[in-house]
């Protein structure tokens, strides 16, 4: 579940929102580093993911987790979003967890956010491409008329100069 809050809305002025936001991200990475949160296979080994900064909102409802890639080879296109897939999908773990940490009478819940920003979809990326190609040869067809266009009214020009010389 995604709410639209601005990210003023997050600006950690209260001392308890930067408690609350530093006591969360030491329960994720723990539980992270650990395994013990996570059973998913991209996250199984814990170092597949490192989380930046925790932002909490003022009435501690939403926390978002940015997190990014620990290796060079997680941060491929492919990886990314398998990534981010996996984190969301164990979100509800992570609050539940979170919960029994902070003991709260309302848990904050959690959205993960990635820092290195992910690739568009290989779909997109194809749209684009055709798209561009579109472009390219309408471009080209422009060009094509225009020269021949420009090569017509010379032709009038001089047919209507040749006419000229004619008449004197």
């Amino acid at each position: 579940m995604y709410i639209a809050v601005s990210m003023r809305y997050f600006a950690q002025f209260h001392p308890r929102q930067q408690r609350v936001a530093a006591l969360i991200q030491r329960v994720i990475t723990e539980g992270l580093s650990r395994g013990t949160i996570v059973q998913h296979r991209l996250l199984r080994d814990g170092q597949a993911v490192s989380v930046s900064r925790v932002e909490v909102t003022r009435d501690l409802a939403i926390a978002r987790v940015h997190w990014e890639p620990t290796f060079d080879r997680d941060a491929t296109t492919e990886r990314l979003p398998k990534l981010q897939k996996a984190l969301e999908t164990r979100a509800g773990l992570f609050t539940h967890y979170i919960a029994n940490y902070l003991k709260q009478r309302k848990t904050s819940q959690v959205e993960f956010h990635c820092t290195v920003p992910l690739a568009p979809p290989a779909h997109a990326q194809r749209k684009e491409q055709a798209v561009q190609s579109r472009r390219e040869t309408q471009q080209a067809k422009m060009s094509t008329l225009f020269a021949q266009l420009q090569a017509e009214q010379l032709q009038a020009k001089q047919h209507q100069a040749d006419v000229e010389v004619k008449e004197e």
